[in-house]
């Protein structure tokens, strides 16, 4: 009984990251913004956290879940380049100078968040840590 909760409620945390994906996607398509969907959610579920509006472990499972598994996400486009062999030949370059940057962006602006996130979860310890030492 334990294993389907655990299962269930994985599952419906991965359905909320992923229809917060989903609508900040279509946001930025819609806003015609020149900011990538998967950013502004990034952005957003960030401040979600940040202001208490929705709570880390509401979705920690499905996230620890999805980073698990972010190998399969990458696969495919791996595999489907090698269909434009003549581009990657004559743009090889040009496309792993904007992927490398992109990914550096990307982890910039992700890491800022995560580490407060990290910071605000060793604060919460300490001060259990502290309230239990005192009692």
């Amino acid at each position: 009984m334990a294993l389907f909760k655990n299962l269930s409620l994985t599952i419906a945390q991965i359905a909320l990251l992923t229809a917060l994906a989903f609508g900040s996607d279509r946001a930025a398509q819609w806003l015609h913004l020149p900011v990538p969907g998967s950013i502004i959610g990034a952005i957003i579920l960030f401040a979600l956290l940040k202001s208490g509006t929705i709570r880390l472990r509401w979705i920690e499972r499905g996230a620890n879940w999805l980073l698990a598994q972010m190998l399969l996400f990458f696969i495919p486009p791996c595999v489907g380049i090698i269909q434009y062999e003549d581009i990657v030949r004559t743009n090889g370059v040009t496309l792993l100078a904007a992927v490398m940057i992109g990914t550096i962006v990307v982890m910039a602006i992700i890491a800022l968040p995560s580490a407060v996130i990290q910071a605000g979860k060793g604060r919460r310890r300490l001060r259990r840590h502290d309230e239990v030492s005192h009692s």
